[in-house]
Parts: structure tokens; C-alpha cells; sequence
């Protein structure tokens, strides 16, 4: 029998709360994982999170029910475990013979004394390339020493001479909306069992959010037989207008308030427009794991968690969409859980600081999408859809057989996003600076090109909302010239080879706090270049600012 791997733990307390990064030294049968303080740690397993089994056996690894990350040892080696949804990755490198493998891309670059190419121009399109679903990803990210893997929803071994990817176990196929919905009920039952078990070091909250959509309503209608500790809802949805989120305007009603009244739970009302009233700060770690990230409407949500919680949300409800959702989005019907857009996808890195784990419900058996499919379409759902092209039956059925009005939700389709132009520029004003010196100091801009940057987001913004009425001169302007070189045109967005560069600007900021905030031993700490920002609790930053 090989010999089992031996883990050593090393608590960093000026680390984020739940970051942690692993050094597998293959040829030593040696784990060196240095782990934020509320990292749950054993002797066999460690894990920031939850699964739907007993928390004390430590079977992270035996399952495809899971949110948030960690590993667990066997007499084979050690098996890193991954997020059923893809809002969480993993980052993991071979370098001088060690594997190593972190929750936090930052984190991995400060083990690997390593940090994002300033040269790399793709960084946009590798991070976004997550809605492509789990085959067709863009896997590896390129730094200065060579490149760091990206890995979603599968689980990596690492033995003693072997370094591989392998699937999680697949979820059961579903026959009816009653085996479906009861699969979802008990999986989750079983989550929150794990998350609150008394053999943890410390209980865990457990959180949402409610909109007046479909998706946080079927979610909060599940759970809230199980206990939800605090609800957070947003009065408004992002603006319908070119330039809305800047002039604070063209907002719908987004409040979720009466909804959290109908299911029993206390709601916290929340400004999803936070960030400019606040001056955003920790702002860097939202473009440090996405450089579109769409996901400052939950800023504030960070002020009001003081422990370890669990953030529920209703990312990849589009699962439970019917046909017509699909007339316009072909090829999504299939187990590799693509995506139409990137929200919620932004919050991987500063949930490491303030402490919340992201549990997004609907990708609970997500990989029998089909089969969900088949059973959003049967004529068994008609009672339950509203016909108005956006519909989701399945949502819109758990939502009202528990006492949700049918006109509470689902009306029309909003969302709370803030979609920034591009190429983004930091809000906080001293982020900015940082940013536009870095990449002069980088070569990749000319002083005088940073002043013109706002005029590049008019221009962009424009272009983005060629369709309205008052910008319609532009589509017009693309037919005429479609129709004269006899092949299609379309104007291109300004600037956009910057699209990537507050990625890693962030990144290679977050890596210098990592560096600074790591345990001085076994792994190697990365040079520190410029400014050095400590390390403390997003929610303190956020809290102070209010």
C-alpha cells in the first residue's frame, strides 16, 4: 500500500480568511498548505465551504454536490476539490518538481514568486471564456515565468509521480419535475447539515439575496424551510439607459422585500449603486478575479458579514428557462454548464477577505440540464408558464406552491448588475491613479492616452447601444457600409487591446498583499514590487465607510 501523503498546516492570520494554497512535494509524500484562519483544517482533509454529506467524514472528494474548495488525502495521494458551480475556481502550476495549488489565482502567483505578462492583451477573453462551460474554458493563463491552469468543476490528483484531471461524480437523471425539485431539496438539506455541523470550529450563516426575478425567488423558497439568517434585497435594478448607471438613472423596482414577507424572512435592504457612494473600496480584488466583473451590486452585502456564511444566489437559473429562452442561445442545452453572462461570477477573490461562501443553487444537478430541459418543456409545467418570453416554470412552480403570488415575480426580466464601459477604469479615484501609472510605467500607454479614456467610454457606450432610438444613426451607418464592401461591417470598440490590463493590475496587486501576508518558511514569498497594501477585512473597509 503507497504511503499516505503528509499534510502540514500553517495558519496565516494576516491572510484572507478562507484563501488557502497548497504545496504538494511529490517525491517527499509532503503537503505544506498555508490557509487563511477560517479554513477548516483536519488530519485528512481540509475545506473552505460545504458538501451534501457528513461533514466529519471528510468525503469533499465523492461528490458533485459542493461549494467552495479543498482537499482531501487518501493513501493514493490528494485529491483538490472543486466548486460544482462555475463561479469558484482553482489555479494550480508545476514548478521545480512541486504542484501548487491554491483557491486564489494571486495566491498561487505569490507561492510561485511569479505575477501577470503587462504584455498579455487576452486576459478578457481567457477569464470570460468561463460561459463556455467546463470543456471549452480557456485553461491556461499566461504570467511572466509561463502560465498558471485554470481549473473549473473538476477535481485534480495529485500522487507521487502523477499530476491529472478527473470528473466529479454525476449527478442522477431526472424523470419529473417532482424527482428534480426533490433531488434539489434534499441536496441542499444536506449542504446546510454539513455548513452547520457542531464539528466545525464555527457554525455557519447562512445568507441571500431576493429580487423580484425568478431565479433568487425559486432559491429563497427552497431554503427558507431550512433557516435563512438574513436576506439582502436591492430597491433597484440596473438602469434600461445608455448611460443610466452614471447619471443614476432609468432604474426599475427591483425590491424583493415583499417576497422575503410572504416566505417568513427578514430582509436587509441594500444600495446596489454602493460603490459611488462609498468610493469602492477593496475595489481591486473585484477586478482580481474577473476583468468585466458585473458584481458591485453586492458590495454592501460585505459590510454586514461579520463570520463565515454561506451567500445564496440564483446564478445559472436560466437552467430553468423553458424553449423560448433558447430560440436566440443555441448549443446551451447540454451538461457543460455554459452560461449567457459572467454575473456572479465576479466575486471569487473578495469572498477570500470578507469571508461568505457563494452557493448557487440552481447548478445542483445541473449537468442533467437536458433532462431539466425536457421537463421545463412537458405539458405537465403549462399551469405554470405565463407566456410573456421570459419564463421559467420550474422557478415559477417552487416559487408559488410556496405561497409566492404569481404577480410578486417574474414579470419581466431586470437584474441588479453594474455594467461599467470599457476598457474598465478603477471608480476609486486612488486605484485609478495606481492603475493609469502602472501602465504607463508599463509601456503599454501614453501619459496623454490616459486623459482621453473617458471619451473612449463614450464612444464605447454608444456602440453598445446602437439599437436605441437616439443612437440608431450608427446601425444605419453599418448597414450602408455592410451593403458598399459587400460583407458585413460593424464599427469596433476603442481601446479594446486594454481590455485585460486592470486585470492584471489587480492580480499583480493582490499577489504583493499575499506575498506580505504569507507565513515566512517552506514556500517561497514573491519579490515585492511598489506600493504595499495590507491586508484587512474587506468587511471592516466597508463598514468603516459607511
Amino acid at each position: 500500500m503507497p504511503r499516505t501523503m503528509q499534510v502540514e498546516y500553517r495558519c496565516g492570520n494576516r491572510l484572507p480568511k478562507l484563501a488557502w494554497c497548497a504545496v504538494v512535494e511529490q517525491h517527499r509524500g509532503r503537503i505544506v498548505v498555508d490557509h487563511g484562519p477560517a479554513v477548516e483544517t483536519r488530519d485528512r482533509f481540509f475545506f473552505e465551504g460545504g458538501w451534501n454529506g457528513e461533514f466529519g467524514a471528510g468525503e469533499c472528494a465523492s461528490t458533485d454536490c459542493v461549494f467552495g474548495s479543498g482537499a482531501a488525502v487518501s493513501p493514493r495521494g490528494v485529491t483538490f476539490v472543486t466548486s460544482c458551480s462555475t463561479t469558484d475556481s482553482l489555479f494550480y502550476a508545476v514548478r521545480d518538481g512541486r504542484v501548487l495549488v491554491s483557491n486564489s489565482l494571486p495566491f498561487v502567483l505569490a507561492a510561485a514568486s511569479d505575477e501577470l505578462d503587462a504584455s498579455y492583451t487576452r486576459y478578457l477573453e481567457d477569464c470570460e471564456s468561463v460561459i463556455r462551460g467546463i470543456n471549452d474554458y480557456h485553461r491556461d493563463l499566461p504570467t511572466r515565468k509561463g502560465s498558471v491552469r485554470r481549473l473549473l468543476f473538476r477535481n485534480l490528483i495529485v500522487t507521487a509521480d502523477t499530476v491529472g484531471e478527473v470528473d466529479k461524480p454525476g449527478s442522477p437523471c431526472f424523470e419529473t419535475y417532482g424527482e428534480y425539485v426533490e433531488y434539489l431539496e434534499d441536496q441542499y438539506r444536506r449542504i446546510v447539515a454539513n455548513l452547520r455541523s457542531p464539528l466545525r470550529r464555527e457554525a455557519v450563516d447562512v445568507v441571500s439575496t431576493q429580487s423580484r426575478g425568478y431565479d433568487s425567488t425559486a432559491v429563497n423558497a427552497i431554503a427558507s424551510r431550512h433557516g435563512i439568517d438574513r436576506v439582502f434585497t436591492s430597491g433597484t435594478s440596473k438602469s434600461v439607459e445608455a448611460f443610466g448607471e452614471r447619471r443614476n438613472s432609468g432604474f426599475l423596482n427591483d425590491d424583493g422585500a415583499d417576497i422575503c414577507r410572504t416566505l417568513g424572512l427578514r430582509s436587509v435592504s441594500i444600495d446596489r449603486r454602493y460603490y459611488a457612494k462609498s468610493g469602492f473600496p477593496d475595489e481591486h480584488l473585484y477586478y482580481a478575479c474577473q476583468p468585466g466583473n458585473q458584481d458591485a451590486n453586492l458590495l454592501e452585502v460585505n459590510a454586514h458579514i461579520r463570520k463565515v456564511s454561506v451567500l445564496l444566489t440564483g446564478v445559472l437559473g436560466e437552467i430553468w428557462a423553458d424553449a423560448s429562452h433558447y430560440v436566440s442561445r443555441p448549443g446551451r442545452i447540454t451538461p457543460e454548464l455554459k452560461r449567457g453572462d459572467i454575473g456572479g461570477h465576479g466575486l471569487s477573490e473578495v469572498r477570500l477577505r470578507v469571508g461568505f461562501i457563494q452557493v448557487a443553487l440552481p447548478f445542483v444537478g445541473a449537468t442533467q440540464r437536458p433532462a431539466i430541459h425536457r421537463i421545463a418543456n412537458s405539458a405537465d409545467m403549462d399551469p405554470w408558464r405565463v407566456n410573456t418570453g421570459y419564463d421559467r416554470p420550474i422557478a415559477r412552480r417552487i416559487a408559488e406552491e410556496r405561497g409566492v403570488p404569481r404577480s410578486m415575480f417574474g414579470q419581466r426580466k431586470m437584474g441588479s448588475v453594474v455594467l461599467f464601459p470599457s476598457p474598465r477604469l478603477p471608480h476609486n479615484p486612488q486605484l485609478r491613479q495606481e492603475f493609469l501609472d502602472a501602465l504607463v510605467d508599463a509601456g503599454v500607454v501614453y501619459r496623454w492616452q490616459t486623459k482621453a479614456w473617458p471619451a473612449a467610454h463614450v464612444v464605447n457606450t454608444i456602440l453598445e447601444y446602437r439599437s436605441e432610438k437616439r443612437f440608431r444613426a450608427v446601425h444605419y451607418i453599418e448597414r450602408a457600409m455592410s451593403r458598399l464592401m459587400t460583407q458585413p461591417f460593424e464599427f469596433g470598440r476603442l481601446w479594446s487591446h486594454l481590455n485585460g490590463s486592470l486585470f492584471w493590475f489587480c492580480v499583480n496587486k493582490c499577489v504583493r498583499e499575499y506575498s506580505d501576508a504569507m507565513p515566512i518558511g517552506i514556500l517561497p514569498r514573491a519579490a515585492v514590487v511598489n506600493t504595499h497594501s495590507p491586508m484587512i477585512d474587506a468587511g471592516d473597509r466597508i463598514a468603516a465607510a459607511r
